[in-house]
């Protein structure tokens, strides 16, 4: 599980060159919605105790630093202010958050979650920094909606050991930049739900065009297309159809006018990410297991490329609890890319 592969799948043992930055995606779950819920966010075979806080942020904390990322994104973090931001502040980052309107969290106490972008100061700079929060219309032409769900996006000029040096984007030496969005799609897995969260894409992938158009003209670039974008987070949709709905919001994800591709592959023994194990909703006392694809990092643009990538675990790594459990602190796992731009 911490193996870094290339996307041809052949182990790789060296840290990338000129213009390449490690990236880590992570949905953290919160601990609203597992260790401190009534019914442990309905995680029936973890053993309790690996839900409670007071351990699980450790492996947490564990899990985003092992990778040495130079940007993370986070999704479903309601403990950012008072554990996540100061935590990784003491290690170089620094990051912006923001918070859903009303968080489910909230129900459980004072927590809220959110998104997040974190990124080494002394690697990274974060110039421009842009938040959404999603309004979608029930009908064609019907008045749209607030959402409780958002997404952050921000410009960030990545530094180079030898900053001035030839190599950059043509318009500022040294420097190379590049637009970086992440989000939390709705949850509901329906038909209903896949609706709500294609519009969710669609207006998602319009912002961020948006955003590139806007910091590319900034830059003085001939072109938007030259400037990198990655786009992440947990999507709560699959790449496929499934026996209730069509694939609507992974549609929106990969035919705009971005063009994104995906870091991960996204069929295959190893296309997941996420596994666990919770009761049926029919009542029947019987319990279901998932295991799919619905967390995403895609990127687009002239010069990007992702050239390693972290591979799943296996089952016998899971365990029968599959997750969350005392080996992974989350129900997701994380996506590490390093991206050559």
């Amino acid at each position: 599980m911490t193996m870094l592969h290339d996307v041809t799948d052949a182990k790789t043992t060296h840290r990338l060159p000129w213009h390449a930055a490690t990236y880590l995606r992570a949905q953290v779950l919160c601990d609203a919605l597992s260790g401190a819920s009534p019914d442990l966010g309905g995680f029936v075979r973890s053993p309790p105790e690996s839900l409670r806080w007071s351990s699980r942020k450790w492996r947490i904390l564990e899990e985003i630093l092992r990778f040495d990322a130079d940007i993370i994104t986070l999704c479903e973090v309601d403990h950012y202010d008072d554990w996540v931001a100061p935590m990784l502040a003491t290690v170089g980052y620094r990051g912006c958050f923001v918070k859903k309107p009303a968080s489910p969290t909230l129900q459980y106490g004072d927590l809220e979650d959110g998104c997040a972008i974190l990124y080494r100061a002394d690697k990274v700079e974060v110039l421009n920094s842009h938040s959404l929060v999603y309004a979608i219309a029930d009908t064609p032409g019907a008045p749209r909606k607030i959402c409780n769900q958002v997404a952050i996006m921000a410009l960030l000029r990545l530094k180079t050991d030898a900053e001035g040096a030839a190599g950059g984007d043509g318009a500022s030496g040294g420097y190379k930049h590049f637009v970086l969005a992440t989000t939390h799609l709705k949850a509901d897995k329906s038909a209903e739900g896949e609706a709500v969260r294609a519009q969710q894409a669609r207006q998602l992938l319009a912002e961020v065009g948006k955003f590139r158009d806007r910091a590319a003209a900034g830059l003085g670039l001939a072109s938007a297309e030259a400037l990198p974008v990655i786009v992440t987070g947990d999507m709560n949709a699959t790449p496929h159809a499934s026996a209730d709905y069509g694939a609507l919001c992974y549609a929106e994800l990969s035919t705009s006018a971005l063009r994104l591709r995906s870091a991960y592959p996204l069929a295959g023994d190893d296309a997941f990410t996420t596994w666990k194990i919770r009761p049926c909703k029919d009542g029947s006392g019987g319990m279901r297991e998932t295991r799919h694809t619905i967390d995403y990092v895609l990127y687009a643009g002239e010069g990007c490329e992702a050239v390693a990538r972290v591979a799943m675990p296996t089952a016998q790594e899971c365990g029968e609890s599959r997750v969350p459990s005392f080996m992974y602190p989350s129900d997701h796992f994380s996506l590490v890319v390093d991206f050559k731009i």
